[in-house]
């Protein structure tokens, strides 16, 4: 799907942290992500994920270079059942905030409108 519209997938995975989580959880949060990252580019773009650890932390990143999110609808992005779309029923980031929230993370969204949007994922690093 991604060749077939002109996205260029890169990926960045800067870490060696360990964290505890369901990995049927954290895949739909990814997929879904990822799944709105490509919507958000019909014309083609860049899909960038990246990950980051420190010492307490690791950071996830999916970035896109879409059409961006309105301040409007940032706002209200978290909402259950606040959606864009005529075919979605606007479940879908408020069930992800609730999934990274779960598992002790942080999840967060900056965009800038024709450029792009940016989710940062921060889950605690487990210690043995």
């Amino acid at each position: 799907d991604c060749l077939k519209r002109s996205i260029n997938v890169q990926r960045s995975y800067l870490s060696n942290g360990t964290i505890q989580a369901d990995p049927q959880q954290l895949r739909q949060v990814f997929l879904n992500l990822i799944l709105n990252s490509l919507e958000a580019m019909p014309s083609g773009g860049r899909l960038l994920i990246e990950s980051s650890c420190s010492n307490t932390h690791l950071t996830v990143c999916v970035t896109d270079t879409g059409v961006g999110i309105s301040t409007q609808h940032l706002e209200r992005i978290w909402d259950t059942f606040n959606t864009t779309k005529s075919y979605a029923t606007g479940l879908g980031l408020a069930i992800l905030k609730s999934i990274v929230e779960e598992h002790g993370g942080q999840i967060s969204v900056e965009s800038t409108i024709g450029k792009g949007a940016t989710f940062s994922l921060k889950f605690p690093v487990t210690t043995a």
